[in-house]
């Protein structure tokens, strides 16, 4: 490669800042995404069980790619689950609801259908 074929170091850098700059908008698109469909199908819950209620708490995030959350359930002010997950790709890294058997590795959006679906057979 000759001196014309080279790029310099600067500008190479600069691409490479703004391809990052660009998966990190991604990955915040996808990230909200996730968090709204995780409340709505939290709402759900809440239609169907009168006495339903939940809390989603922040419990760590590196500010760059790895937010984890924690959903937290209560019915009558006793609580009755706890799921944690990885906001960016959905990964659920534990949980326990009620008598729900433990299937991991697991999405966020398939527990909590799982968990709706568990509460209409109880009704």
């Amino acid at each position: 490669m000759d001196s014309a074929d080279k790029v310099p170091l600067h500008m190479a850098v600069r691409s490479s800042l703004y391809s990052l700059l660009g998966l990190y908008s991604v990955m915040g698109e996808l990230a909200e995404e996730t968090k709204s469909m995780v409340k709505g199908l939290l709402n759900k819950l809440a239609e169907m069980r009168e006495a339903f209620t939940w809390r989603i708490n922040n419990t760590y995030s590196d500010g760059i790619n790895n937010t984890v959350l924690e959903i937290l359930t209560f019915e009558k002010g006793i609580q009755t689950g706890r799921i944690a997950f990885q906001l960016e790709d959905g990964h659920v890294i534990n949980y326990r609801y009620k008598e729900l058997e433990k299937q991991l590795p697991a999405q966020i959006i398939d527990l909590l259908l799982d968990v709706i679906g568990l509460e209409m057979a109880a009704v």
